[in-house]
């Protein structure tokens, strides 16, 4: 596991579940597609996409490294399918195109790894007009992907693009819902809670480690993501439930004030993370990074920037702290363990 929130993780699977979830590709055809992912051997979604060259007579494109400040390079090959993260993919939206790079085959960039925002994924599509521009979700501890949109599919296609948000529809083979992460309540269409999942692609355990904890009483394997699927069944990912935090008695996620400080003209990116405190439980505070050659913005000014666009219990009572990058963890995301370290070891 990537461990963001914490140590990673070595995750258990079978041969039967890695199996499992390659069948769900059999039967494509991918003989004319040349596939791009810049995940490492650690990962599933690279296995995944080794059984789907496989089974569906696709080629992968493999270069050593995906490079954040030449991220076009890899362009350099006619790639047709290209699935990335989002940090790799706002890199090449933040990067001048070279004028020798053409993208007349490309068809389809699927963007997955952590909670992405609309704004995200509009700035990417921005960026390739004529692509496909999609986000997936799934986690290592099930093999294959928990939701996307199918291309293949016209219905999954109006809902790429009617459905503002959303990771996509159920993959088959997997069982869902959403419970209130309180009291286990099971959730209906547009309530928020906590996404389970049962599938035979998922994991047997953790590695050395008692793993009773990460499923509820009637099996169901808990993602830790805090989520909800509308009337249609497209599924929304808001934020981890671990790395939500108390105000009062309010739940609050840290994406929801992220996705609006990445709005500020002057901001690259931002971490949102909770400071505890005697009598409010917690407040806010949020690391920001700021876009390079542009005048500096203070503290103040951001923090009225949330207030002006947010509810009261989604403010910056903990300030705002500029920092010139993030810890980021193998698998590009950003290490939020450490970061917080950083945090409370300068309080």
């Amino acid at each position: 596991s990537s461990g963001t929130t914490g140590l990673p993780k070595g995750i258990c699977h079978t041969h039967y579940s890695i199996l499992k979830a390659a069948e769900l590709i059999r039967g494509q055809d991918f003989r004319n597609e040349l596939i791009y992912t810049n995940y490492i051997p650690y990962w599933n979604v690279f296995v995944f996409y080794l059984h789907q060259s496989i089974y569906t007579k696709g080629a992968r494109l493999l270069v050593p490294r995906f490079d954040i400040t030449n991220p076009w390079d890899m362009f350099s090959y006619m790639a047709t399918w290209v699935i990335l993260d989002i940090t790799s993919s706002l890199a090449l939206c933040r990067t001048p195109k070279p004028k020798n790079v053409d993208l007349r085959s490309l068809k389809s960039i699927l963007v997955a790894g952590t909670t992405i925002y609309e704004e995200q994924l509009e700035e990417i599509r921005e960026t390739f007009p004529n692509v496909f521009v999609s986000q997936m979700y799934g986690q290592s501890e099930v093999f294959s992907p928990l939701t996307y949109f199918d291309l293949a599919k016209a219905k999954h296609v109006h809902f790429l693009h009617t459905k503002k948000g959303s990771c996509g529809l159920p993959m088959r083979g997997t069982c869902y819902k959403v419970v209130d992460p309180d009291t286990d309540k099971v959730l209906g269409p547009n309530q928020k809670g906590e996404i389970r999942v049962k599938s035979q692609m998922q994991l047997g355990g953790y590695y050395n480690l008692d793993s009773s904890g990460i499923w509820d009483s009637d099996g169901w394997l808990k993602t830790g993501d805090y989520g909800y699927y509308d009337e249609d069944y497209c599924f929304y990912v808001i934020d981890r439930l671990k790395e939500m935090f108390p105000y009062r008695v309010k739940h609050i996620t840290p994406a929801s004030i992220e996705n609006v400080i990445n709005t500020h003209p002057a901001v690259l990116k931002s971490v949102v993370i909770g400071i505890p405190h005697y009598i409010d439980n917690h407040h806010a505070m949020a690391l920001v990074v700021l876009k390079p050659g542009l005048p500096n913005v203070t503290g103040e000014e951001i923090q009225k920037y949330v207030e002006d666009r947010l509810d009261d219990p989604f403010h910056l009572r903990a300030g705002v702290k500029f920092v010139e990058n993030f810890p980021m963890t193998p698998s590009g995301k950003v290490h939020r363990l450490k970061l917080k370290e950083m945090v409370f070891n300068e309080l």
